[in-house]
């Protein structure tokens, strides 16, 4: 338990004061709600005292001790937030043991392979599992333990918050309307079990609510903010029956008091609208054999007169509300052309009741017809020609759905015929045709061609140029998509982290992306000149040796790979930064508080795991687009020197323009989409896995 000191607290945001010399002190196990409009100011004064807003002015103390400049996870306090900010990778066991390994696991020991073989971690482990499980068993919520947050409703969410919250034993408890995304029966269950806990933990709690009937049924004292200010400070009792200001006095209360001119006579009364009305007001009476009375005692007791208001009823209200209930009138037409009836629309006012037709008698024929007697249904008699056939009705009820359905579905067909033509003239038949050509022995130009089974797939594998060309891609690959995933995850979180050239930096790194291949390799060309290259003069000014990067071919290879990072990171690093603003921040947020005090902390908890889809799409993205190297192999070497930058786009490429063996070099191009049919089944695997945000 603890005791919160507020001194002249100030808070501002680009010049704009929200928290204006706040003062507040806050009891030690008392149940405290900061109350007020929207924007008055009591979440920022909640994050102040949570260490996750730095004020502008003024001073918190926790406990006699100065909390400025200590950091939210060194001040022993747990915060439920509003959206409960609860770890969406980790199951609800987790994320209610997250506290305490934070405090109880040192950095090695929380390592996701080398820590789970400690003994040490492994002791600790128990201890934290007997702590969830008492936490678990008080809160109700055992059951839920290894489901994740998306497979929770918002009242387990909110137990699990509160169990995170719990488990630490923290000093005081700071909830941020946690109860405003819940539904009105359970916020009044919600209600009722926070109140209990408080009484259970005899823990300092202060709540920040706009709802004024959770501040008045849970806390012990209330807080009022208005404007930034703290405009009155009190009793639940006391708030409502004494409010020190007509702004307190409006804000409290539902409906909302009525504000009347008045003054304050001589002789004590006050004068509103003509009335004078007395100070003290007696039980209202209804008279005798009145149909409307009041169902209370109007009070004035208690307020000031120095206020001029005109002072709120206690009680409810009734109506005396007289209403007659007309007949819905409805209306019939009779067809004589077709046995009929049709009701048209109601035009009451009212909700419209179904009003039988008139009785029927039998026909000879079967069928039924209706009475000359005045029907229910209409003002007027109905004709022995009208008639209601079932059959008739519903034939042509049947086609009319059957003619309507077949418009939808030709329509249907309509919109997806010009996308399914382009996909197969651009798509499946060139796919079909080069797998189709991979059994021939088709030469380009050729005016004919001959079935030759698997012989191109038998050359191929026993062709070594196949197997240069295929390991130096496998080389480029795993060299290129780490490089150019980690590079572009670094930049970005360099990017994302509030520097004021970001906009400079996101237009440097994405340059590479906008250039055409052909221009850059060209100036990378330039660049690795031997001669008077810009890299060998670099280095020959640093005193190191210079090289032939694109002639050597020790170095040849890598150069292409260093070329195809630089290439890549530009559009891994935009991707990274749309991942990077969809993680909440009040997860990061959450993670502080929990203990997570490094950034370091915060990644492995927090940015790692919900990047996991976007990580995904990046790694598979860069691979295809590393397997489909070309450009830069064709420009800078050709292949060269020596086969050494050979791979296997410009080997199907020399096959089938250069040697005209368009049959082998389709069953090259096979190969190649498998590779590719491989990474994408492997992208969709994963993408299954991904981290629910709900």
């Amino acid at each position: 338990m603890a005791t919160i000191e507020l001194s002249a607290i100030r808070k501002s945001f680009d010049g704009t004061e929200i928290l204006k010399g706040v003062d507040l002190r806050i009891e030690d196990g008392e149940f405290i709600s900061l109350v007020g409009p929207s924007g008055c100011g009591k979440s920022t004064l909640l994050r102040v005292i949570a260490g996750l807003e730095p004020q502008s002015a003024g001073e918190v103390r926790i406990d006699g001790v100065a909390a400025d400049g200590i950091r939210p996870s060194a001040r022993n306090l747990a915060m439920v937030f509003q959206s409960y900010a609860l770890y969406p990778h980790l199951s609800a066991f987790d994320n209610i043991a997250v506290p305490l390994r934070m405090r109880r696991l040192s950095a090695i020991e929380r390592l996701p392979l080398l820590g789970a073989l400690l003994p040490s971690r492994r002791r600790k482990e128990r201890g934290i599992r007997e702590d969830v499980a008492k936490v678990a068993e008080q809160l109700e919520i055992a059951h839920l333990l290894a489901r994740k947050p998306a497979q929770l409703s918002g009242g387990q969410r909110q137990r699990i918050a509160v169990g995170r919250a719990i488990v630490r034993q923290p000093v005081a408890f700071l909830f941020d309307e946690p109860l405003s995304n819940l539904d009105a029966k359970l916020r009044v269950h919600m209600r009722a079990e926070l109140a209990q806990l408080h009484r259970r933990l005899n823990t300092t709690f202060v709540y920040v609510t706009h709802d004024q009937a959770e501040a008045m049924t849970m806390s012990s004292r209330i807080a009022v903010m208005i404007g930034g200010e703290l405009v009155q400070v009190g009793t639940p009792t006391d708030i409502y029956d004494n409010p020190r200001d007509i702004r307190v006095a409006e804000f409290v209360g539902s409906p909302k008091i009525n504000i009347l001119p008045g003054r304050i006579r001589d002789d004590g009364r006050i004068e509103a609208l003509g009335i004078a009305l007395r100070l003290t007001s007696p039980t209202a009476r209804a008279p005798a054999g009145s149909a409307c009375a009041p169902s209370g005692s109007s009070s004035a007791a208690g307020r000031s007169p120095a206020t001029s208001y005109m002072s709120r009823t206690w009680a409810r209200k009734r109506s005396c509300i007289s209403a007659s209930m007309a007949a819905t009138r409805v209306s019939w037409r009779v067809s004589t052309t077709r046995d009929d009836c049709r009701r048209s629309q109601p035009r009451s006012h009212s909700a419209s009741r179904r009003m039988p037709c008139a009785p029927s008698t039998p026909r000879a024929n079967g069928s039924r017809s209706r009475s000359s007697t005045p029907s229910a249904c209409g003002s007027g008699p109905l004709s022995d020609a009208a008639t209601i056939d079932t059959a008739s009705v519903a034939a042509p009820a049947a086609s009319a759905a059957l003619r309507k359905r077949d418009h939808r579905a030709s329509t249907a067909y309509g919109l997806v015929a010009p996308a399914f033509t382009l996909m197969l003239l651009m798509l499946l038949g060139p796919l079909a045709s080069v797998i189709a050509l991979s059994f021939t022995d088709y030469q380009l130009g050729a005016p004919a061609f001959s079935w030759i089974g698997l012989a191109n797939y038998q050359d191929m594998f026993a062709d070594r140029v196949f197997w240069i060309s295929l390991r130096n891609t496998l080389t480029y690959v795993v060299i290129v998509v780490p490089g150019a995933v980690t590079l572009g995850l670094g930049i970005a979180l360099l990017i994302e982290s509030g520097t004021s050239l970001r906009s400079l930096y996101r237009t440097i790194y994405f340059l590479p992306v906008m250039a055409t291949l052909i221009a850059m390799a060209v100036v990378w060309e330039f660049m690795l000149h031997p001669q008077f290259g810009l890299v060998n003069g670099l280095l020959r000014g640093a005193g190191l040796p210079a090289f032939s990067w694109l002639q050597d071919r020790g170095t040849a290879l890598y150069a292409l790979c260093a070329i195809g990072i630089w290439q890549a990171v530009g559009f891994n690093m935009v991707l990274f930064l749309a991942g990077l603003v969809s993680i909440p921040k009040q997860l990061y947020e959450a993670a502080e508080i929990d203990g997570a005090a490094s950034a370091w902390a915060r990644f492995r908890l927090v940015t790692w795991p919900m990047l996991g889809p976007v990580t995904t799409f990046v790694i598979v993205i860069s691979g295809i687009r590393s397997f489909q190297v070309f450009d830069t192999v064709h420009i800078l070497t050709k292949g060269g020197p020596s086969k050494s930058t050979e791979v296997l786009i410009h080997t199907m490429y020399t096959e089938g323009f250069e040697f005209f063996r368009s049959g082998y070099g389709a069953a090259l191009t096979v190969v190649f989409l498998v590779f590719v049919l491989l990474l994408t089944l492997i992208k969709a695997r994963l993408a299954d896995r991904g981290v629910q945000y709900a």
